[in-house]
């Protein structure tokens, strides 16, 4: 209870700790106690990363051992707290964590902590913790590798429109490395389209062009493809916002046949553009029919799909000024999935509904809607 109202600049707590916690361990036990400093959570693998010094043949770690420490340092009672009630994993005292970072740093070599950190990213990546593995390969100095876990994952963000994890990584990136890879720019330039930031996009898509096409030997043929897709569907992006019909429905036609189903976001997004296309130029009956063939098709099983189709029509028939039709897209895609987030596209349900009831003079539903 003492320690925590105490902050790590209490001397009397720090050589207490020193002397009488620390100091009187096994010599394993406080290995693994200070390279577990450089850990906001471990559990038990992840201290066996930390231990191997010597991997072994197929370059794991040799499993037990810190299994064996973490009950010890629990039964001994070393400040650890559960962080869940499987007691799978923990967290040092914060105030004993600064005294075991204070030495690490001050007894171990740079290249022995960034060798932990570059440890534990890898085993947060293998494990599908980006987060974690991306400040851990960040705080090993490999900026290289931190960008490839961007590139990586970026697709699986934009799936879930969880847009505030792709910027927040972009941003912890340096922006030097970000300015050299074709998968971080065009994740830069999606974020910008979901902002309507379409003075700076072009400069970003030509860049990533050029870039594909100088070193091709860094990327595979599919991921090229795929890419030159995203660029073409961004440009159609970029000529409906300035109400280019015919530029919008090029560039969407020449993104048709290189995204796959597995890109759930951006197939959505070419569709919808596609779609939008059409309708500026005097064939909303194509947009609506494709779109509707699109709600029918399998990919409509996937619910972010089913929303960016719906979207669609809300869209087209709020541009030819249907407001019972674009009103009900709107309020399906608000039924479709309430406990999903879909942080993109259920803003913009919320706003053709209420733009629907203001039209219609329901001024409360409207701006509860715009709320």
């Amino acid at each position: 209870a003492l320690t925590t109202k105490l902050g790590g600049t209490d001397r009397h707590v720090l050589d207490y700790l020193m002397a009488e916690v620390l100091s009187q361990q096994p010599h394993a036990v406080q290995e693994i106690m200070v390279r577990s400093s450089i850990l906001e959570r471990f559990c038990a693998p992840l201290l066996d990363a930390l231990l191997d010094d010597d991997r072994g043949r197929n370059g794991h770690a040799v499993p037990g051992r810190g299994q064996k420490i973490l009950e010890w340092m629990e039964q001994a009672n070393l400040f650890l707290v559960a962080l869940d009630q499987e007691r799978t994993w923990y967290r040092h005292h914060h105030l004993l964590r600064e005294l075991l970072q204070h030495r690490l740093h001050s007894e171990s070599s740079e290249e022995l902590v960034a060798s932990l950190n570059a440890r534990a990213a890898g085993w947060f990546a293998t494990e599908g913790l980006v987060e974690e593995a991306l400040r851990h390969a960040l705080a090993a100095g490999d900026a290289p590798g931190a960008a490839r876990l961007v590139e990586q994952h970026r697709h699986a963000l934009l799936n879930r429109e969880d847009w505030y994890a792709l910027v927040r990584w972009l941003d912890r990136l340096p922006q030097e490395v970000v300015h050299q890879r074709p998968g971080l720019l065009l994740a830069r330039a999606w974020h910008q389209q979901w902002r309507w930031q379409y003075a700076t996009m072009p400069p970003l898509l030509q860049t990533t062009e050029e870039l594909i096409s100088r070193d091709a030997d860094t990327t595979t043929k599919v991921e090229r493809q795929i890419m030159r897709g995203e660029i073409d569907t961004l440009w159609s992006a970029l000529w409906f916002a300035r109400g280019d019909g015919p530029r919008c429905l090029e560039y969407a036609r020449r993104a048709r046949e290189r995204l796959p189903a597995a890109l759930v976001y951006v197939r959505g997004a070419f569709l919808e553009y596609l779609a939008w296309g059409y309708q500026m130029t005097g064939q909303a009956g194509a947009g609506i029919h494709m779109l509707e063939e699109a709600l029918a098709s399998d990919e409509a099983r996937e619910d972010l799909f089913t929303a960016r189709m719906l979207l669609g029509l809300a869209v087209i028939y709020y541009l030819s000024g249907n407001l019972r039709l674009q009103e009900q897209m709107a309020h399906r895609l608000l039924r479709l999935s309430p406990e999903k987030q879909l942080a993109l596209s259920r803003p913009w349900a919320h706003l053709i509904s209420g733009q629907a009831c203001y039209q219609q003079n329901r001024l409360a539903e409207a701006e509860a809607h715009f709320s």
